[in-house]
């Protein structure tokens, strides 16, 4: 749990929070924090999964009303919904989604992307933030290992999809960034030099242009209108690292390729707003080895330091836990594994992170609501309030975005801010680069 004493240190040292109204939002990283206007952004986040599925609409709609969910979400002071889709969803933009039409009259007839931009649309209204991931390629395939597959879905077609998204929402304010993909896994791989399986230079092709090829220029060249984040999560295995020895990863866990790898375009703006998303599960989602041990859940901050954890400081850029979660029974091993994990994203300084996540028909894992997507599940909800007691809030008014700046609870965490953080984040850009361990490409042994 967090010590008493940092809590009322922090209460005292940082009652003053300052509000800043914004005519644009300028998003960057710097110095291992997601930066607006250049002020540290204190994220508070969840998953709302939905559009993914064969529904192609947020879970729950179905009976229940889109403005009463996301009152929950921002009445429980989350500032950010990583909303996850389909490129299926983006290419083909079904028809009559499944929403209820007595509970959700305004936009029961709409199809999936004229919902979607409805969906954005009233998060920006209660000043809620989103993160549009890239979850799956098809309503019913699952996850798949790659960012493509060598079927319908090619990598030019993934991409033709993130044009039709960034086209339509990529201009909206409160379209804050982007998770270029749903947990690479299996055959991804990470600094072999691989074309067609190494998901950091997929990303940085995502983030900038194709290579290779004659006529297609992408994210950072064609959308110049999405001004926000790109999240890069991680892979299961294959990652070129010194770690020889390293315990087994979730999928998308594991950035110890970021050690000789880095993600990096060529271009500082673009590379600027790159932040690393890890996600992370305890025994609830699968019950690796290192849950079974005598010492847990003691062992598991050397295994996240390892997995994820080092990034941070080694690159300057931040790491934001895209996915984690559990059902948090009392006495449970996932509720040791949630609050060890919990704690140390305070001490680390690392707490800005998307929970997984509101909806409650998540079998691994449960939600914050119940069965009945009416009632709270209260255990949950105070962990994240320990989590991010304080997080940055933002509201559209008079044609002005205001900012409320949030803050950390560990006051530790807010000594790197005392001096000025540029927007364009250049010192720590400029340190990662130069280290000559981390050049693009695999390290000689």
């Amino acid at each position: 749990m967090f010590p008493l004493t940092v809590a009322i240190f922090s209460l005292f040292s940082y009652a003053v929070v300052a509000e800043d109204c914004l005519t644009a939002l300028n998003w960057s990283t710097g110095k291992g924090r997601i930066l607006l206007n250049g002020q540290p952004f204190v994220l508070k986040g969840v998953n709302y999964f939905g559009f993914e599925t064969e529904t192609f609409a947020p879970h729950g709609l179905w009976s229940k009303s889109l403005d009463g969910l996301l009152d929950f979400v921002r009445n429980n002071n989350f500032n950010a919904i990583r909303l996850p889709f389909s490129m299926e969803m983006a290419l083909k933009n079904p028809a009559h989604p499944n929403v209820n039409c007595q509970a959700n009259p305004r936009i029961c007839k709409l199809n999936a992307l004229d919902l979607m931009g409805a969906f954005i649309d009233s998060c920006a209204a209660r000043g809620i933030l989103v993160m549009l991931d890239s979850h799956r390629l098809s309503q019913g395939g699952g996850i798949t290992e790659l960012w493509y597959d060598k079927g319908y879905y090619t990598e030019a077609r993934v991409l033709e999809a993130w044009d039709i998204i960034l086209n339509r929402f990529g201009s909206k304010w409160n379209v804050f960034a982007i998770d270029l993909k749903n947990e690479p896994h299996g055959a991804a791989s990470w600094g072999w030099k691989k074309q067609d399986t190494d998901w950091n230079w997929a990303a940085e092709r995502f983030i900038k242009l194709f290579k290779n090829t004659r006529h297609f220029k992408h994210i950072g060249a064609r959308h110049g209108n999405f001004k926000g984040l790109f999240f890069v999560e991680g892979v299961q295995a294959n990652a070129a690292s010194p770690n020889k020895n390293s315990p087994t990863h979730f999928w998308g866990e594991n950035l110890e390729g970021v050690t000789w790898n880095p993600v990096k375009t060529g271009n500082r703006n673009l590379d600027a707003r790159i932040v690393y998303s890890p996600h992370v599960y305890g025994p609830d989602v699968f019950n690796q080895a290192y849950f079974k041990v005598g010492n847990f859940p003691a062992n598991m901050p050397d295994i996240w330091n390892m997995h994820f954890g080092f990034a941070k400081d080694r690159t300057g850029h931040p790491v934001v836990l895209g996915e984690w979660g559990g059902h948090y029974r009392p006495g449970s091993p996932d509720e040791k594994w949630q609050n060890a994990l919990a704690d140390w994203l305070h001490k680390k300084c690392m707490t800005d992170q998307f929970y997984w996540c509101l909806n409650p028909n998540s079998g691994d894992t449960g939600g914050l609501l119940n069965d009945d997507w009416s009632t709270a599940n209260t255990r949950k909800l105070n962990l994240l309030t320990r989590v991010v007691p304080h997080p940055t809030k933002v509201k559209r008014t008079n044609g002005q975005i205001c900012v409320t700046h949030g803050r950390y609870l560990n006051s530790d965490c807010h000594k790197a801010d005392q001096t000025t953080i540029s927007s364009d984040s250049t010192a720590s850009q400029e340190q990662y680069a130069s280290d000559g361990h981390l050049e693009s490409g695999v390290k000689p042994e």
